[in-house]
């Protein structure tokens, strides 16, 4: 039943007055889970409810597609203690016009019972990923290759997407081709962050932005976007905000988040990228790193998976270790040669075979090479 303005509810087919009942509730959700879906795929007037209005209003200003709701489950405590509402899981697919395939995740939906109509009230928590376009109202940007969308809009919203522009600009330059069409999601908070990555609460405090599918999956065609945290990349300035926006597109470009490649050659590629137009001194883009060379001595090996975890202790000398040796391969044989090592490593062929390969050299001198830099860095 749809409710609006005026209108008086009136008896949804099938139902009546009294509190149904489990069975009675999952056809109630999955009819008003249907106008939802016919709403956004054939451009119908929103269901009742400011969730359903959102979400409507979300799809057609991202140009949705493949939208799909299918009722899974109810969650404990329905309509308890006098409540009209309950939870459930809901299958939903959706895809952005520029996103190689659809994305697919379980989410929670509140449904409400207002008299004998059945509405949407809200969409997303319940400790399940929460896509921000389908939980809280987004403003919209489009420039070419580029599509922001943020939960508090503004300014911002434009200011992310000429920051993207321009990473998309230098990102193509470095690996002579087009980096792809670029998604920067914006939320409000680093809660809403957390949900829409279906995070533990604080695991991305720190972090200034991320790459990753949208729904959590490791398939090739899993739509990637890049993920803001408003908190610790608001305070940025320019240079920096750049820096981390071509890091950001440069792993869009690549597929990282679904590559099976050592999380070194990721950051420190990506970094090597987003720091080559930038003019810094080895103590502003080595800082950490040196502090814990003087500390703790020269490393035997590069970086490992395990040291780039978000919050951990070392996480920016390993970033700069990462980077440190990029630079050392760049040294060896020039920039073209590294994205070239990059692409052949993953293409899926050893590092050791092709740093011969490419550059000519034994995988074994390249490391002593590095150790050479990082000896002399920390004087």
């Amino acid at each position: 039943m749809l409710v609006r303005g005026d209108e008086q509810p009136t008896t949804e087919p099938g139902t009546s007055v009294g509190r149904p009942d489990r069975g009675q509730r999952a056809e109630l959700a999955k009819l008003a889970l249907r106008r939802l879906e016919q709403a956004v795929s054939h451009g119908g007037a929103a269901p009742a409810g400011p969730a359903s209005s959102t979400v409507v209003a979300n799809a057609r200003a991202l140009r949705v597609s493949d939208f799909h709701l299918d009722y899974l489950q109810e969650d404990p405590g329905a309509m308890t203690g006098g409540s009209e509402q309950w939870v459930a899981s809901v299958d939903v697919s959706w895809r952005f016009a520029s996103d190689p395939g659809p994305a697919r995740a379980p989410v929670s939906v509140t449904f409400e019972r207002q008299g004998t109509a059945t509405t949407i009230a809200a969409v997303g928590g319940q400790a399940r990923r929460t896509p921000l376009w389908l939980a809280t109202p987004v403003s919209v940007v489009r420039r070419p290759g580029v599509l922001v969308l943020a939960a508090d809009g503004g300014s911002a919203t434009r200011r992310y997407a000429a920051l993207a522009v321009r990473a998309r600009a230098q990102v193509g330059e470095v690996l002579g081709r087009s980096p792809g069409h670029v998604v920067v999601e914006v939320p409000s908070s680093e809660t809403e962050l957390a949900a829409a990555l279906s995070a533990q609460p604080g695991e991305y405090d720190e972090v200034a932005a991320v790459t990753t599918t949208v729904d959590g999956s490791l398939t090739p065609d899993s739509p990637q976007h890049i993920f803001v945290n408003p908190a610790t990349y608001e305070p940025l300035r320019r240079p920096g905000s750049q820096v981390v926006m071509t890091h950001e597109v440069v792993h869009l470009a690549t597929r990282a988040a679904t590559a099976d490649l050592p999380l070194w050659l990721v950051e420190g590629f990506a970094d090597y990228v987003a720091l080559s137009p930038v003019r810094l001194p080895l103590s502003a883009t080595t800082a950490e790193l040196r502090a814990q060379l003087r500390r703790d001595g020269l490393p035997d090996a590069l970086p490992l998976d395990s040291d780039f975890g978000a919050g951990g202790e070392h996480v920016g000398a390993a970033y700069e270790a990462a980077w440190l040796a990029c630079v050392t391969l760049a040294d060896l044989g020039g920039r073209q040669r590294l994205v070239d090592y990059y692409e052949a490593v993953d293409d899926g062929g050893s590092r050791a075979a092709e740093t011969r390969e490419v550059f000519g050299v034994s995988h074994a001198f390249f490391i002593r090479s590095w150790r050479a830099r990082l000896r002399d860095l920390a004087g």
